[in-house]
């Protein structure tokens, strides 16, 4: 089961989504509420602060579709508790593809 309030928010089975400046909206299926929120430590997401989870696509590869908990209408991801952080810096899909060190290139310390 997910998290099906956060703060004074019941977290609806459809539940709107959307952007900052509310341009693009959508409606997120979340039957479990927010199921195995997240963040990471990867550049991006650890100067942005965001909570992320995922929810199932049945006509999309890999099946997951992860998205801004802060973009739930009415959620502050702030108040959902013991949020764990996964290494986004050291992530398993991103070993295979490092580029080599140039030649010549001294290593930083």
């Amino acid at each position: 089961m997910g998290i099906r309030r956060v703060g004074n928010v019941d977290i609806q089975p459809m539940h709107r989504l959307s952007c900052h400046c509310g341009s693009v909206v959508l409606e997120l299926s979340l039957p479990e509420g927010i199921v195995n929120p997240r963040r990471r430590d990867c550049s991006i997401c650890r100067r942005k602060g965001a909570v992320v989870a995922s929810v199932v696509l049945e006509r999309s590869f890999p099946d997951q579709y992860g998205y801004n908990v802060g973009c739930l209408e009415g959620v502050n991801p702030f108040l959902i508790p013991d949020v764990p952080v996964n290494d986004g810096v050291h992530h398993p899909a991103d070993r295979d593809s490092a580029p080599a060190s140039p030649a010549g290139a001294a290593a930083k310390t």
